[in-house]
């Protein structure tokens, strides 16, 4: 099943409680799809409803893209420690290599759902990658986690919310075998899960890209819509808070807001309760530095959940 030159094949994992954002990401990216290109939806499903499905057809039937649904391989993460707000279905993206093995694409985009696409994905899409196995964007956030997964400290550390694989080199290098082996001998080390796994398998073996590809919210003071001198292409909603929940005062709330207008979830809003206008008055008091060590600690601890 070969892809069309003009068509960027972008993969996506999601169980059902995240079919929402999913729906909201994909939009996202097909919006700003230049003329001729296309794009192919391979979305790993790790246990969506048949509605959810539906109305994820429905949302970008459209837009000059098309969805590939791919079943998850059975017990393939089993063994596999998750913990905190994510679910097994984080681990998934260290499948799509071997599950995309049936399409003749060589290399592929993955997209975390808790991402929004501001701009045109084609250069990223065209990137060489040079032989390289995998392309992404440093976890400025990473560096705490060098000792524990035994990463020199001349090696950037990633983070696993964009990723350009080279399909080739992965599977030639039987990757994915070699990240959830790592994952299932030394869960007590994965303090960020998937990430920690895929970086301590592969530090000094990726090539590094432009931060305007994953804009982390470590990368932002609070409130403050910024990300050195280019303006982001691709938001990644980081961390425990997400802009669904009624408290989240990310500088970028209200484009995924506008994207999911755009798709069957338009009415969706976050429900309003006592504890969620405190802290967000809270939030919206504390000087931005505070906010920004208040984020950092409290998404430390969450993810280091058992």
């Amino acid at each position: 099943m070969a892809a069309s030159l003009n068509e960027i094949a972008i993969a996506a994992a999601a169980d059902e409680g995240y079919a929402q954002h999913l729906a909201a990401a994909l939009v996202s990216a097909a919006v700003h799809l230049p003329p001729p290109a296309r794009a192919c939806f391979y979305i790993v499903d790790g246990g969506l409803s048949a509605v959810s499905r539906e109305l994820l057809e429905a949302t970008v039937s459209d837009r000059r893209v098309r969805i590939r649904w791919i079943r998850m391989t059975p017990g393939r993460l089993d063994g596999i420690r998750v913990g905190g707000h994510l679910s097994p279905a984080t681990y998934c993206k260290i499948l799509v290599p071997e599950l995309l093995r049936r399409y003749s694409i060589d290399k592929v985009l993955y997209l975390d759902c808790d991402v929004i696409v501001l701009g045109d994905l084609t250069p990223i899409w065209q990137e060489d990658l040079r032989g390289y196995a995998l392309a992404a964007i440093e976890d400025i956030g990473g560096q705490c986690r060098k000792k524990a997964l035994a990463i020199p400290s001349s090696s950037p550390y990633f983070n696993a919310g964009v990723l350009l694989f080279n399909l080739r080199r992965w599977r030639e290098e039987h990757l994915t075998d070699r990240v959830l082996a790592y994952a299932a001998e030394h869960g007590e080390r994965l303090l960020f899960h998937d990430q920690d796994a895929l970086n301590a398998v592969l530090h000094g073996e990726w090539l590094e890209l432009p931060p305007e590809w994953n804009l982390q919210s470590n990368m932002l003071t609070a409130n403050a819509r910024k990300a050195g001198s280019e303006e982001p292409i691709v938001v990644h909603y980081t961390g425990v808070s997400k802009p669904w929940h009624y408290d989240n005062v990310h500088p970028y709330r209200s484009e995924y807001y506008h994207y999911l207008n755009l798709t069957a979830w338009r009415r969706y809003r976050p429900p309003v309760t006592l504890g969620g206008l405190a802290k967000k008055a809270v939030k919206r008091a504390l000087p931005g530095a505070a906010l920004d060590w208040v984020r950092r600690e409290k998404d430390r601890w969450a993810q280091g959940m058992k």
